[in-house]
């Protein structure tokens, strides 16, 4: 069976919107956490989880609460262009919409979504289609809601200022509660039909060509090339290479060194350096790869202070975190910033 092309290490930025959605409704951070192998650290902005961990958090909130129609709604909402890091500055640094979602589905791995968008253009209107056969059925009305309110509090508040929208036409793939839900949401911009065979958004094609005001062309640039860095190095990994590397993503304040690392897996030290040798890698490389990954993304997307990043990142002393990060980058983390 094909791996799901959401199948990668993620943000926890869409977690924390189903985490804030509980609370809300009276459930605990512990019993939506329960069985996920996380704990309330997953709320700092520097820890990766896996999407089969969001999945079980979502399963819980439901157990929890009941699936009805508009709590996806509330998830969605606490999701926006910022809360999706490098991809989220790349649109808004984009020249056009058409650029914008483009970019957004290129690079769609990097944000919290499920579904996936396929743009295409006829005649006068643009049609986003939203695929969300790779989502597990017992989960999928209400990630679909989720996700499509997440496009539509993009649409309506990040890009508002510049998207003459008028009217969205919707045939959903949802029942019609909760169409409802998310027509109500939009203020009536959406003309939602429930029950298709087939989710897709239609709008006016004219406003693909609507520039940005934040368009951006060296901005663009440089944000693209960080997100196919942090994009290769979520997906370049597989086998025991992926398993230190997610070990490692799991607390990187406190990494374990290889000793402590062999015996958590139940190897010895040999074995694990052997068979990632095997893979092409070595335990020091992996931790490198973690930290400077990491390192971009708190650089570029946080205002943390240079010595609060090598803090986060394990590093007893900011001097050695700039030097490793003039090795990786070859100019130190000030500067790259800048």
């Amino acid at each position: 069976m094909a791996r799901p092309s959401w199948d990668f290490p993620r943000s926890p930025a869409a977690l924390r919107g189903l985490l804030a959605t509980a609370a809300v409704h009276g459930a605990t951070t512990a019993e939506c956490l329960r069985g996920t192998g996380l704990d309330i650290t997953v709320l700092d902005i520097d820890q990766l989880i896996r999407a089969d961990q969001e999945l079980a958090v979502a399963r819980n909130l439901l157990v929890r609460l009941g699936d009805h129609p508009g709590l996806g709604v509330e998830a969605g909402l606490h999701y926006n262009l910022t809360s999706m890091g490098m991809l989220g500055y790349a649109m808004l640094s984009s020249r056009t919409v058409r650029e914008a979602i483009t970019v957004g589905i290129d690079y769609l791995a990097l944000s919290s979504a499920f579904v996936r968008f396929d743009l295409a253009e006829a005649d006068d209107q643009a049609v986003l289609t939203i695929d969300d056969s790779e989502i597990p059925a017992d989960i999928r009305p209400f990630l679909v809601e989720r996700d499509l309110a997440s496009v539509l509090q993009v649409a309506f508040v990040s890009f508002s200022s510049v998207l003459p929208i008028e009217s969205l036409s919707v045939a959903l793939r949802l029942d019609a509660q909760r169409c409802a839900r998310l027509t109500e949401y939009s203020g009536g911009l959406m003309r939602a039909t429930p029950d298709a065979a087939v989710t897709r958004i239609r709008f006016a094609r004219t406003l693909l060509d609507q520039p940005l005001s934040g368009a951006d062309e060296e901005t663009l640039r440089a944000c693209l090339r960080q997100c196919e860095s942090i994009l290769d190095g979520r997906r370049r990994r597989s086998g025991l290479s992926a398993v230190v590397r997610a070990r490692l993503l799991a607390d990187p304040r406190a990494m374990p060194s290889i000793a402590g690392l062999a015996e958590e897996l139940g190897l010895s030290q040999r074995t694990l350096r052997r068979r990632l040798i095997d893979e092409q890698t070595s335990y020091r490389a992996l931790v490198d790869e973690v930290r400077e990954g990491l390192a971009m993304e708190l650089l570029t997307t946080t205002q943390l202070s240079i010595e609060q990043i090598a803090h986060r990142l394990g590093y007893s002393e900011t001097a050695a975190f700039t030097h490793a990060f003039a090795r990786w980058r070859g100019a130190p983390p000030g500067s790259f910033r800048r």
